[in-house]
């Protein structure tokens, strides 16, 4: 009896799941290529010098992004080096030992 409903449910939530997919996705692909269009266009329009300030800015951005990914990793290894550290003190010093019982 269990099986059963259980594979109802899984069949009716791969329903729902289609019945969402086809109502989203399509308008959210329509919308996407609209402004892509709308960018390229604009881009397009742009004088030379306009066209370098844009990629300017894009590579200042981009290269922006990159820089605090990577000390946000550089943060994370320090932090996890620091654990573990902070447990080797903790086990070396402070750990009840059995022998000293």
């Amino acid at each position: 009896m269990n099986n059963k409903d259980d594979r109802e449910l899984q069949r009716k939530l791969r329903q729902m799941e289609a019945k969402i997919n086809s109502q989203f996705w399509p308008e959210l692909k329509i919308k996407v290529s609209r402004m892509s269009e709308k960018l390229v266009s604009w881009y397009r329009e742009l004088p030379s010098v306009g066209k370098f300030a844009v990629i300017g800015a894009g590579l200042f951005m981009g290269l922006t992004v990159l820089n605090m990914f990577v000390h946000l990793v550089a943060s994370l290894v320090s932090m996890a080096f620091l654990a573990v550290l902070v447990y080797i003190v903790y086990k070396i010093f402070l750990a009840d030992n059995p022998s000293s019982n």
